[in-house]
């Protein structure tokens, strides 16, 4: 009984090694695990994220699934939002082929902004849609080229969901917090206030939007980082 009970404790014991160092192929132990492996594994908790690897058809499919899921919500956010909260200046709903186009600019982390800044969207898609999207369309794409990296070094695929996660834990929302800090340090507004009008001293008026601008500014600089060679002659021309 007691060589019995001995083996049945080793038997958990390393079934909790291998959940505790899940991924140790695809992701090298790191001083930040002890801060961050506690959050992820409650995160793999509240969404039911197995410890499994995928397949490549599997990850595929999954990445495909899960962005296909976010745009439709998106979109359906960017339809409704006057009936929405955190509405404060009155926004109405986005027409629909605009709405489709934001989304999906979004979801391919292109960021392309055909509707009128912060007058054409609520605080609530703001949050929701846009900020979001920036995340988890970020994350989309360093989990795909990390699954084609392994492999093309011939190691398992990995778990697309898991690496999602750890993506966003570990690189985009620390980043993002410490840019939205010196952000709102230096004056950047963010707050759920409505916009308001002020006189200047010449005897007009002008309007000042508010809302979750530092949150916004702070991972727009994240996602936009790939790509500013090719944006900036653009803008250059343009000016011109």
């Amino acid at each position: 009984m007691a060589v019995f009970n001995s083996g049945q404790k080793g038997e958990q014991q390393e079934e909790r090694n291998v959940t505790d160092h899940s991924y140790a192929g695809n992701f090298p132990e790191t001083f930040a695990d002890k801060v961050f492996n506690p959050i992820d594994h409650l995160i793999y908790k509240i969404c039911g994220i197995k410890n499994e690897d995928m397949g490549w058809k599997k990850y595929a499919l999954t990445l495909v699934t899960a962005n296909a899921v976010m745009v439709f919500v998106g979109y359906l956010i960017l339809r409704i939002q006057n009936l929405l909260f955190l509405n404060p200046n009155g926004i109405e709903g986005m027409e629909s082929s605009l709405s489709f186009n934001t989304i999906i600019s979004f979801m391919t982390n292109t960021n392309l902004q055909h509707y009128s800044g912060e007058s054409g969207l609520s605080y609530a898609a703001q949050m929701c849609v846009i900020i979001f999207m920036m995340f988890t369309s970020a994350a989309s794409g360093y989990a795909a080229c990390m699954a084609f990296c392994r492999g093309l070094s011939g190691r398992k695929l990995g778990n697309f969901y898991r690496d999602m996660v750890r993506i966003t834990t570990r690189i985009l929302i620390p980043v993002s917090f410490i840019v939205g800090l010196i952000l709102v340090s230096q004056g950047t507004p963010q707050t759920l206030m409505q916009n308001f009008t002020v006189e200047t001293i010449e005897g007009k008026y002008q309007d000042f939007a508010m809302g979750p601008v530092a949150a916004l500014e702070s991972i727009w600089e994240q996602t936009a980082a790939a790509s500013s060679a090719q944006t900036q002659p653009h803008h250059l021309r343009i000016l011109q």
